[in-house]
């Protein structure tokens, strides 16, 4: 009889276990959760000067924190950072097997230590950095590995012990130990944290300017965020593409990420960046002072205050938040970047991304709290008058919150600028508006007779739906009515969109149709658009 094939009981040294437990770590480390890795880092303000970090050494531990973000400073490159999280991770597994005394065929099982300490860093998400003291993602395994050093070598000396077997190999199924523990890390973060990989991605590319980037990144996501859709939009903005390709994402948004205390929202996540690129320069610069008064100095937000003051000729101001950052390491290309653009505004407007920041800039004198929050939206949503780069912005945010009793005279003015070449979504509009209002249809019959028969199309397609909602709720109470609009809406959201989305009508009809498109006030947060 042929012998049975026992190639996976092939023996394997220890060497070969850990090292393959190392290169799984470096790889999750690296592709899968690194972009998490690096935004967390772009958090991290440090610094010798005792000053600057009183808020962190007045905390209680405060002296440990500061060490943890020199630590942290690692992942500025996201390869280096990586390195040493891997190996610290694979120590904690190396030294945990032998105070443990695993045998040789449970060689490499303490990886479950580093698969808690990962798995705890996906359930944070965003919340990693967020609002929270960054350099926990670098202390946690330090600490875990300085805690099983000390025990190890504790337990090696008061009671000494001769490892017997401590030379025999293992096999080929100890692989089955980091191997499994990357397929649930890596399948847990790209199941349950794919949004927060991809929000903490575009922030990293969105001080790169690499707006394709961002763009690519936001169409990927099966069910993006308001972060992902916000930043995906600030991509379209800067490469003039927002009328064109907003809506080719999905906006069914799940469930907010971020750790709901202290009254904060996803909003908190990007409304900083969202109010500069909509030229909203003070409203930004308000944002993070905001954040650093609650949370202390943030890099991130830092330099996104020094653009603000760039941008609004304060030059001490801009000197002084320059100087700060500059304190930081590895920050020298930034400030020399944008130094000499504080006295010579001329730098700024040859500069693409800026100068276009620029061209958004307010034309009207009010109060931010007159508009509805987030001012980004409320803003552009309430714009009476601006220059020709807001018109885009303008039309955009009342095609987002579904106000198109203001649309005609915007729309008639972008034909004017553009030639009478409109975007398809705008024609869209334009047909939607023409189902009560005959003068639209007067006014651009070309459009409306070219798009009606797609609309109908839609109408087609949505009908049995509707029908079926309706026969459903009839004769039901007004609570019971609430609840089956909803699951109709999702369905009509599900069945519709394979051939649907990338068009205003899937969008009006059946995405972020929640019946308070302009929220009420509550306790926490004023209204605005959702």
């Amino acid at each position: 009889m042929p012998k049975k094939d026992k190639s996976f009981l092939r023996k394997v040294t220890s060497s070969e276990i850990y090292g393959m437990t190392f290169i799984l770590l470096l790889i999750f480390c690296v592709e899968v959760y690194g972009e998490v890795f690096r935004r967390t880092a772009e958090e991290n303000f440090i610094t010798t000067d005792s000053t600057a970090m009183k808020f962190l050494l007045d905390q209680p531990w405060g002296w440990l924190f500061w060490l943890g973000r020199w630590g942290l400073l690692l992942f500025k490159n996201k390869f280096i950072g990586s390195i040493f999280l891997s190996a610290v991770l694979t120590l904690i597994v190396i030294l945990t097997d032998k105070l443990c005394h695993v045998p040789v065929k449970l060689k490499g099982i303490s990886i479950i230590i580093p698969l808690g300490i990962l798995g705890w860093a996906i359930g944070q998400g965003v919340n990693l950095y967020h609002k929270n003291e960054p350099s926990l993602i670098i202390l946690l395994p330090c600490l875990t590995l300085l805690t099983i050093s000390i025990i190890y070598i504790a337990v090696h000396f008061i009671f000494p012990r001769k490892e017997k077997g401590s030379r025999k190999n293992g096999t080929y199924l100890n692989y089955l130990f980091p191997v499994t523990a990357f397929a649930l890390l890596t399948g847990g973060a790209l199941h349950f944290g794919r949004n927060d990989i991809l929000t903490a991605r575009m922030q990293n590319r969105l001080w790169q300017a690499d707006w394709s980037g961002m763009i690519e990144d936001g169409q990927s996501s099966k069910r993006p965020t308001r972060a992902i859709a916000a930043y995906h939009a600030i991509g379209l903005v800067q490469t003039g593409q927002l009328l064109e390709n907003m809506f080719d994402i999905p906006y069914d948004f799940p469930d907010s990420p971020v750790r709901n205390t202290e009254g904060q929202n996803e909003y908190n996540l990007f409304e900083m960046d969202c109010n500069f690129y909509a030229g909203l320069t003070n409203a930004a610069y308000r944002c993070g002072m905001d954040h650093i008064v609650m949370n202390g100095p943030s890099l991130y937000y830092l330099k996104r205050m020094a653009l603000c003051a760039i941008l609004n000729n304060e030059e001490n101001l801009a000197d002084k938040y320059l100087a700060l950052i500059g304190k930081t390491p590895f920050e020298n290309d930034f400030v020399e970047k944008y130094k000499p653009m504080v006295s010579d505004r001329n730098l700024v407007e040859a500069d693409d991304e800026l100068a276009r920041v620029l061209s958004l800039t307010p034309m009207e004198s009010h109060f931010e709290q007159q508009y509805m929050q987030p001012a980004f939206l409320g803003y552009n949503a309430g714009l009476t008058r601006g220059s020709n780069p807001t018109l885009e912005t303008a039309i955009a945010a009342r095609l987002y919150s579904k106000d198109l009793s203001t649309c005609y005279d915007l729309i008639q003015s972008y034909k004017q600028l553009h030639n009478g070449v409109l975007p398809q979504p705008l024609q869209q509009v334009l047909t939607i508006m023409a189902q009560k209002n005959p003068i639209i249809q007067q006014a651009f019959p070309d459009i409306v007779n070219s798009q009606e028969m797609t609309l109908q199309s839609f109408f087609t397609a949505a009908k049995p739906i509707i029908d079926e909602r309706a026969q459903a709720s009839a004769g039901k109470s007004d609570k019971e009515k609430r609840r089956l609009r909803d699951v109709y809406n999702a369905k009509m959201r599900e069945q519709l969109k394979a051939d649907w989305l990338g068009t205003y009508y899937y969008y009006y009809y059946c995405e972020n149709n929640d019946q308070d498109q302009i929220r009420p006030a509550t306790k926490n947060e004023n209204g605005g658009v959702n």
